[in-house]
């Protein structure tokens, strides 16, 4: 049996509090440490939260560590899925009216492989700027990232993301953006770096399109991405939504094939989805996507730009509540 979340929390005053166990990292817009919740298992971690939050100002810091198995003096963690050794974070966020500041600093580390003393550390540091009323709320939020990755490449990668939500009416958002990372460049053969930004442990699907086609670096050949996107977001009684998104794909470096440039314009995906309560605590959400592919996008998937993508999705959530107990407080 796996656990999704098992975890205590102690509040040891009225603005500190000490979390331990498996549980959920989610922050700011969910690209670096989200619940990933659209897939089936989610992404949870083994870790320590320490949690102050006082008029405004929060400041959290995670720390999580993992074995292969309990000794009494080595700290192995031979494993082939790839997950990290060690991790840990500061988030920092301050709300004062209509304006949030957010800054954070994230450090993982990864075992080398065929050895027990060795580590690879990549660190990413960065910040949000968040201006909200009641008709608007814009987002510019950027990161960089260096150190190594878990082969031991020394990477120098970075992400931008400007974000704007216009309320016109009631019932209606409108949202439009620009998302960027940084990738390498195929005609710089000379570079040794990694220049391509990697999300950590955010949320694949929320970002880039439903299709998930960029949801890695990968999907890119590691040559970056930009993404311009605009999102109509339908709310009706506060319970009913449906919205259709549109996003404008290109590639953010140089992609090569035998020995000339492409063209860096990827394509272009449209995505409807409607999510419909039922009963209490369940509800049904469907959807629908297209890509429209250019040339290079094609040569990157290995297909032929004739064949059409499309893909489509009913998803049932059902969220019960199980047990809930009261202590009683003493008079």
């Amino acid at each position: 049996m796996a656990l999704s979340q098992a975890w205590a929390e102690i509040k040891v005053c009225d603005s500190f509090f000490i979390k331990v166990g498996r549980q959920e990292f989610v922050y700011d817009n969910e690209k670096l440490l989200s619940n990933s919740n659209f897939s089936q298992k989610g992404l949870a971690h083994d870790a320590l939260l320490l949690k102050y939050h006082h008029k405004g100002l929060s400041a959290d810091l995670g720390l999580a560590y993992n074995q292969s198995r309990d000794t009494l003096n080595s700290t192995d963690y031979s494993t082939t899925f790839g997950n990290y050794k060690t991790m840990g974070f500061l988030w920092l966020k301050f709300v004062k009216k209509n304006i949030g500041i957010q800054a954070f600093l994230i450090a993982d580390g990864y075992q080398k492989k065929g050895t027990s003393n060795t580590m690879y550390m990549r660190a990413t540091h960065g910040g949000t700027f968040s201006y909200f009323s009641k008709i608007i709320v814009a987002e510019a939020r950027g990161a960089f990232q260096f150190g190594q990755d878990e082969y031991g490449n020394s990477i120098s990668a970075n992400y931008a993301n400007i974000d704007i939500t216009v309320k016109p009416i009631k019932f209606l958002n409108i949202v439009t953006g620009v998302d960027f990372q940084s990738g390498n460049n195929m005609t710089k053969t000379n570079d040794t770096k990694i220049r391509y930004f990697t999300p950590l442990y955010g949320s694949g699907h929320k970002f880039n399109g439903n299709m998930e086609y960029f949801s890695k670096p990968s999907g890119t050949k590691n040559c970056g991405l930009i993404d311009v996107y605009l999102d109509l977001v339908f709310m009706i009684k506060q319970k009913y939504q449906l919205r259709a998104d549109i996003h404008y794909f290109r590639l953010a470096n140089k992609f090569t094939l035998n020995n000339t440039d492409q063209y860096n314009y990827l394509g272009t995906e449209a995505d409807i989805s409607a999510k419909i309560p039922i009963i209490k605590d369940v509800d049904v959400q469907i959807g629908y996507s297209a890509m429209f592919a250019g040339t290079t996008l094609a040569t990157i998937q290995g297909a032929s730009k004739k064949n059409f993508g499309h893909w489509a999705f009913v998803m049932l959530t059902v969220k019960p509540t199980i047990f809930t107990h009261e202590v009683e407080k003493n008079k």
